[in-house]
């Protein structure tokens, strides 16, 4: 099984992302192609071949607008009627939601950090959530989220916005950084623990790491 990453980081350099080093333990082949905001190429004539399709994050709101992220969504659309798995994290969710008609809006604060995840009534059926139930820890990094007034596309939710939500039946967009692991980060008074550099300091007492096992429900709902 094939899957391609589309990396949606303004960066010039290509290195391995987080995403693709979780997804290369579960896929035959995984493929990482970056966008570049310094490039007028388009990798995306190339995803046709695979499997499965994961749109990352990013560092910069000005891909919405940019002309290959337009191409992509018809791309996009093409696909998921071919019944290529998509899967969109943080700013490739809000792509694909404005690839599928969904409406966006932006938070009155920007949601950053560790934050409580529910999974819906919805969501506990759902094959991408498979062995998971309640709510877990997850690190999220945005100001826009996405609005849906059908319950049952959305798979988890917390006080802020849609957290996860099934555009169809192979396209799933998350809102949260599940490539981020989501282990304990939370002292004893409940406070976000940061070390001298800034940094969060992550705990070695470890809860299930919800993240990896939603990458790997999504591999094994592309393998059947």
């Amino acid at each position: 099984m094939e899957i391609t990453i589309v990396d949606l980081h303004t960066r010039e350099n290509h290195r391995e992302s987080s995403i693709s080093k979780i997804l290369s333990r579960y896929a035959d082949v995984c493929t990482l192609h970056l966008f570049s905001s310094e490039s007028s190429e388009s990798p995306f004539e190339l995803l046709e071949s695979c499997d499965a399709i994961v749109l990352s994050g990013s560092n910069s709101m000005k891909i919405y607008g940019d002309a290959r992220v337009r191409g992509l969504k018809s791309i996009l659309v093409n696909l998921a009627s071919e019944g290529v798995s998509l899967l969109g994290i943080c700013g490739g969710n809000q792509v694909l939601a404005s690839t599928f008609g969904f409406r966006r809006f932006v938070l009155k604060e920007p949601e950053v950090g560790w934050h409580s995840i529910h999974i819906t009534e919805y969501g506990g059926s759902d094959p991408l959530f498979f062995g998971l139930k309640g709510s877990f820890l997850a690190f999220e990094s945005h100001i826009l989220a996405v609005r849906c007034d059908d319950k049952t596309r959305v798979l988890a939710d917390n006080e802020n916005c849609i957290q996860v939500i099934r555009y169809n039946s192979n396209t799933c967009g998350i809102q949260f950084h599940p490539e981020v692991y989501t282990r304990s980060t939370i002292d004893d008074s409940g406070k976000t623990k940061i070390d001298e550099k800034g940094d969060i300091k992550i705990n070695t007492m470890v809860q299930e790491n919800a993240g990896q096992r939603i990458f790997e429900n999504f591999v094994e709902m592309t393998k059947n």
